[in-house]
């Protein structure tokens, strides 16, 4: 909490992500809206990009299921 707040971002919320982020050592920050993470160290993806990085990466598809 306290990075967040000495931080030069200038939403909260999006910082507090950020700094949690870091500290769990994750690998990309998935998000609807990647201009809230500009100033980010980490890979920013919207969740399309991410299930089709992980398609090509990995060869694990995402498919929604009607119900």
């Amino acid at each position: 909490t306290d990075r967040a707040l000495e931080s030069t971002w200038s939403d909260f919320e999006d910082a507090l992500l950020y700094q949690t982020a870091l500290s769990l050592k994750a690998r990309c920050i998935i998000t609807r809206n990647t201009r809230d993470f500009i100033l980010s160290s980490l890979p920013v993806r919207t969740c399309r990009q991410f299930f089709s990085w992980m398609e090509q990466k990995n060869h694990l598809v995402y498919e929604e299921l009607m119900f």
